[in-house]
């Protein structure tokens, strides 16, 4: 038995397997050494490689603050891995 769906995701129920399996192929990570940019969806911990952090982390953290402002925060900082769910 599925469950309801809040209405704002009700566009999920109109979705084909085709849509499903090409969004569960996406990669969680994307990296341009050429831009030192890091995408996820939401956000990575300060101070935890990339290797390190929690899928759920990438998907939903929406703040997170560093003890120490000067640190470095570029993507290279974060990216020693190919990216997640590749």
């Amino acid at each position: 038995v599925a469950a309801a769906l809040p209405p704002e995701f009700g566009y999920v129920a109109n979705l084909s397997v085709l849509d499903v399996a090409y969004l569960y192929a996406l990669p969680y990570t994307l990296y341009a050494p050429e831009l030192d940019l890091l995408a996820v969806h939401a956000g990575v911990l300060p101070g935890r490689p990339l290797h390190a952090q929690a899928v759920g982390d990438l998907l939903s953290v929406r703040t997170a603050t560093l003890a120490d402002p000067r640190r470095d925060v570029s993507a290279k900082a974060y990216v020693r891995d190919p990216p997640l769910g590749s």
